[in-house]
C-alpha cells in the first residue's frame, strides 16, 4: 500500500502506473481474486483520476481568472481614487481643509528650509 497519500506521486510514477494499467490489461487470463483489482475495476479508478485531473485543472483557471479579475479591480479603484485626489487638489488646492480631510498635509504645514549662511573669508 502507498504511504504519503496527502501528498501527491510524481508524474513518472504515475506514468509507471499506466504502464502497468496496460500490461495487466495484455493478460490474457487476469481474473484476481478480489474483484477491486479487475481490469474493469482499474479502469474505473483510472477514469476517475483522469477526472479529477481534469476537474483540478478547471478549477485552477477559474482560481487564477478570479485572481486576475480581483487584482484588475483592485487597479481600476486606485486608479480612480489617485484621480479623484487630482480632482480635490484641482478644486480647493493643496493648503485646504478637504485637502487635508484625505490624509494628506497641507501646503502651508511643510516646514521650510533653513539656508545655511556661507563661512565668512
Amino acid at each position: 500500500m502507498a504511504k504519503n497519500r496527502p501528498r501527491r506521486l510524481p508524474p513518472e510514477v504515475l506514468a509507471e502506473d499506466l504502464r502497468i494499467l496496460e500490461a495487466i490489461k495484455a493478460i490474457p487470463n487476469y481474473n484476481p481474486s478480489n474483484p477491486d483489482y479487475s481490469v474493469a475495476a482499474l479502469e474505473a479508478k483510472y477514469a476517475e483520476m483522469v477526472a479529477a485531473q481534469q476537474e483540478e485543472a478547471q478549477a485552477l483557471a477559474a482560481v487564477q481568472s478570479a485572481r486576475a479579475d480581483s487584482a484588475l479591480a483592485q487597479w481600476e479603484y486606485e486608479n480612480a481614487l489617485l484621480s479623484a485626489e487630482d480632482q480635490v487638489d484641482a478644486q480647493y488646492g493643496k493648503d485646504s481643509n478637504e485637502w487635508q480631510a484625505l490624509g494628506k498635509k497641507k501646503k502651508s504645514e511643510f516646514s521650510k528650509r533653513a539656508t545655511k549662511k556661507k563661512a565668512g573669508n
